[in-house]
């Protein structure tokens, strides 16, 4: 239903109802956001804020370096509080190099396929009537199927 010519005439008288119902709000529509957006993209950039002007000057509420007490056995020697110490200060080290190196690229990696999952995840498969695919011979004799 619905492929006959009465319904191709309706379909097209109804489009064309709704191009001259909504043309001309969707035009005005434009227009209004276009002034609006030339208004906001002509206005002078506001000042800086108190809050970034803190932060801009390093000040931070929340340092980096926080103290932790530590829990100590206590039989424990103090080579041991030594060495854990040295290790402490090497891994901030690290850390501090890790922090300025460019990404790894397991992290890159892991980027790509999460954004490739997340296409393959969208793209949804058309659902289309089965077509019979059994095909018959043609006889021999009569040349008909």
């Amino acid at each position: 239903m619905g492929k006959g010519l009465r319904s191709s005439v309706n379909k097209t008288n109804n489009r064309k109802l709704k191009k001259n119902v909504f043309g001309p709000v969707e035009t005005a529509r434009t227009e209004r956001l276009s002034q609006k957006l030339l208004e906001l993209a002509s206005q002078p950039k506001p000042p800086k804020s108190d809050m970034e002007v803190e932060e801009s000057n390093g000040e931070n509420s929340f340092s980096r370096e926080t103290y932790m007490p530590k829990l100590t056995l206590p039989f424990a020697d103090s080579k041991q509080a030594e060495s854990e110490a040295k290790a402490t200060n090497a891994n901030d080290t690290a850390m501090d190099v890790d922090l300025t190196n460019a990404p790894r690229t397991s992290w890159i990696k892991a980027e790509k396929r999460a954004k490739e999952e997340k296409r393959n995840r969208i793209a949804k498969k058309q659902k289309r009537k089965v077509i019979n695919q059994m095909t018959f011979k043609k006889n021999p004799r009569t040349g008909k199927k």
